[in-house]
């Protein structure tokens, strides 16, 4: 979200959620049905944590994909100027190819090194 100088604040969310969003549905649906065995549980304390559990995967996955976005877009850090400031300064290939770049699929290294 915070990459990308020239991008406007709808292109990098955009380009933010395309690349987080899949993974939070992902992760919270897939920890719903790991749990979702103590449904079928009759001890009080199984039920609780199950609902407990539903909630806090499902506050989460909305805080993720809609509370948090529309905060960093209204509280744009990077103090935008508008479309005018866009015209007079339009968005360099470097910038954008830098975007697309990090949230592409490619391998990373770690470590900057080789392994030994």
């Amino acid at each position: 979200m915070l990459q990308g100088e020239g991008i406007s604040g709808s292109t990098r969310m955009r380009n933010a959620l395309y690349a987080v969003g899949t993974p939070i549905l992902q992760s919270a649906s897939s920890t719903i049905l790991g749990v979702s065995f103590l449904s079928s549980a009759e001890s009080y304390v199984f039920r609780s944590f199950l609902k407990t559990i539903v909630l806090v995967i499902t506050l989460g996955a909305l805080h993720g994909l809609v509370i948090l976005p529309v905060l960093l877009t209204i509280f744009n850090c990077e103090g935008d100027g508008g479309d005018e400031e866009r015209e007079k300064h339009p968005p360099s290939e470097k910038s954008t190819e830098r975007i697309y770049a990090s949230t592409s699929s490619l391998p990373m290294k770690y470590g900057g090194g080789e392994s030994r």
